[in-house]
């Protein structure tokens, strides 16, 4: 792009977006991979924190601070080429310290508060988030206090039986959120079981599949005993 046709955007905001389009991403990875909430380029005005600054030039050290709060010069620093190639990107998850599941409604992107901190670890970089698991009802499988990454679903028909997922569903069954794991129901396939892996948490829960608004297969586990 010549200096000409950066000069033609005319905000903040869509010089940003201008720099997504460049990149190949879209605005909702760069908020992510920038460590910034979701929803946070929508909301710039004329001017951008420090902090939010140092944040995106972390990880995006290319884009060229100055044309971004003016609009002159070149999209990136003159010593560096934009990336293109979108297998080099780096894909952070976040994860929240909190239990915040009932805070979804659909997907993450439903939660308002941010992460506590940004991972990446490749297993886990194609998951939506990693958050803490409360409660006992699925130990030894996953302990309280235990890390979980999770994936979301959106083919219900492409269900791993026997694997664990987060579960959330609409309020016919009282708007549940439960990790567990899946296993079909052969008296009524429109319907499918959620169990429990610890024994002391008897009795299956029986859900119908179009009552589930959310559902995100659990990849992997890790814990933090001491930050």
């Amino acid at each position: 792009m010549t200096d000409n046709q950066s000069e033609k955007i005319s905000s903040i905001q869509s010089r940003i977006r201008e720099f997504t389009r460049i990149k190949g991403i879209d605005v909702k990875t760069f908020e992510r991979n920038s460590g910034l909430s979701n929803g946070f380029v929508s909301k710039i005005g004329d001017s951008i924190r420090e902090a939010s600054f140092k944040k995106i030039l972390a990880s995006y050290p290319t884009l060229n601070k100055n044309w971004v709060i003016t609009g002159v010069g070149s999209i990136e620093n003159e010593s560096t080429n934009i990336e293109t190639d979108t297998s080099k990107k780096t894909n952070r998850v976040p994860f929240y310290d909190g239990d915040v599941t009932a805070s979804i409604v659909g997907s993450f992107s439903d939660i308002k508060e941010d992460p506590s901190f940004w991972v990446d670890f490749k297993p886990f970089n194609d998951c939506d988030a990693l958050f803490r698991v409360y409660g006992d009802s699925m130990y030894p499988k996953y302990g309280s206090g235990e890390i979980v990454a999770v994936k979301q679903v959106f083919n219900i028909e492409s269900i791993l039986w026997g694997e664990a997922y987060l579960i959330i569903s609409n309020s016919e069954y009282d708007n549940l959120r439960t990790i567990k794991t899946v296993h079909p129901y052969d008296k009524d396939e429109s319907k499918i079981i959620l169990r429990a892996s610890n024994p002391n948490f008897k009795g299956d829960t029986i859900v119908k599949k179009n009552a589930i608004i959310g559902m995100f297969l659990v990849k992997g586990k890790t814990r933090i005993d001491h930050y």
